[in-house]
């Protein structure tokens, strides 16, 4: 995957951001590779995105109706999630609002990944293709 390091770094901090904005007591981060794209699926175990069409909240200064989050009013100005998607499509990605399998909410990030070099150093190995073992965050 190549692309901007910042910007990226920004959106995934973002994302796991909101999911802990909104868990009721957990999270839950994967990686893997689909295809020619690298994902990222961030799942929360909270109310889910309250409205009948995630996708929408990718629009700029969309809200969650009337869920509040953290004190705010709609839980936010409606920026964060439309600047992950920005970011995410410059990047030739696509970005997935959705139901979590176990309630909650679910953000799929997919981002091609970068033609591999013609050549690597002597010796190393290429990257495993496999998706790593989820990543589980729970509160006490």
């Amino acid at each position: 995957m190549s692309g901007d390091f910042e910007w990226l770094r920004q959106i995934v901090e973002a994302a796991i951001d909101n999911a802990l904005r909104y868990a009721k007591g957990a999270i839950t981060l994967q990686t893997g590779v689909e295809g020619p794209a690298a994902t990222l699926r961030i799942r929360d175990d909270g109310p889910g995105w309250g409205v009948p069409d995630p996708q929408a909240l990718l629009a700029r200064f969309a809200r969650r109706g009337g869920l509040a989050a953290s004190g705010a009013a709609g839980g936010g100005y409606g920026i964060g999630l439309s600047l992950l998607g920005w970011v995410v499509d410059r990047h030739g990605g696509t970005v997935t609002l959705g139901e979590a399998p176990r309630g909650g909410a679910e953000i799929l990030i997919r981002l091609p990944l970068a033609e591999p070099r013609a050549s690597r150093p002597e010796g190393s190995e290429p990257l495993p293709t496999e998706p790593l073992p989820a990543l589980t965050a729970e509160s006490a």
